[in-house]
């Protein structure tokens, strides 16, 4: 009645289904439901980006491991569907992103907000094993309009990714490098 999807938890739950759980179908049927219901666990382009989710300290390339790090926490929330960010650095600046496969699309789109009142819009996809992502965020030193920008995730090694962005004053014929970070995953304390 309420048209609200029903998960396969539940109708397995379901004392009227009790009678149906020997039926050879039985398994094959929750499986088709949960595929439906619960789309992002079944699809593994939802799984392209899983290589920045993490808890992780984060420096300039180059720059020595003295000092305060930045630190992104990156999780998979709503069911495998949502890879979100958030963004600490030592200076106080903190900003969140929500990334998504649109499969009406075919491509991945991010949205960063950040405490600054910065909103940014990307989509892209995955190139071998690197995320990149193309959009545009507002333009530089409080002036109206935006400006190209490109985001590459290199996916380095298992606890270490590097992000780099670029932005372009000529509509995408050149572009300069804004950011070349180093993510390395935080160490757990025993």
């Amino acid at each position: 009645q309420a048209r609200l999807p029903v998960l396969a938890s539940a109708i397995e739950a379901d004392p009227h289904f009790a009678a149906l759980k020997t039926h050879p179908r039985w398994h094959a049927t929750l499986a088709a439901v949960d595929a439906i219901t619960r789309p992002c666990m079944h699809d593994n382009r939802y799984r392209e980006f899983d290589f920045w989710i993490g808890d992780w300290d984060v420096r300039p390339v180059g720059a020595p491991a003295t000092g305060p790090a930045a630190r992104n926490t990156v999780a998979l929330l709503d069911n495998g569907c949502v890879v979100m960010e958030h963004w600490q650095a030592p200076n106080g600046a903190e900003g969140h992103s929500f990334n998504m496969f649109d499969r009406s699309r075919g491509m991945w789109r991010q949205t960063w907000v950040d405490n600054s009142g910065g909103e940014h819009n990307y989509h892209g996809a995955l190139h071998g094993a690197d995320m990149v992502l193309e959009g545009d965020t507002p333009a530089p030193g409080g002036a109206l309009g935006r400006v190209p920008t490109r985001l590459t995730f290199f996916h380095i090694a298992k606890d270490s990714v590097r992000q780099f962005a670029q932005t372009s004053s000529d509509s995408g014929a050149t572009w300069i490098t804004t950011y070349n970070l180093l993510y390395v995953r935080r160490q757990t304390s025993p």
